[in-house]
């Protein structure tokens, strides 16, 4: 299994409120880590097929820890 993006694929973004190591700790233990957003890429070959077309999320940089990022931006190109 290859764990790099080569030829056509799509891009997704997305918010998640999953921990970026040590360094995004939760205010408010109830809520958990404030919103960021992730991108992965998509695999359109193995759409449909029994393997998972996605690949591992990367933590977009220079987001505010606190700043509760959470609209991811899109485009047909």
């Amino acid at each position: 299994m290859s764990d790099k993006v080569a030829g056509s694929h799509y891009w997704v973004a997305f918010s998640s409120r999953r921990s970026y190591g040590f360094m995004q700790t939760s205010k408010d233990e109830k809520k958990g880590s404030p919103p960021q957003i992730w991108v992965a890429a998509i695999d359109p070959t193995k759409v449909g097929t029994e393997v998972d077309p996605s690949f591992k999320p990367i933590w977009l940089t220079g987001q505010d820890l606190d700043g509760g990022n959470h609209i991811g931006q899109w485009s047909v190109r």
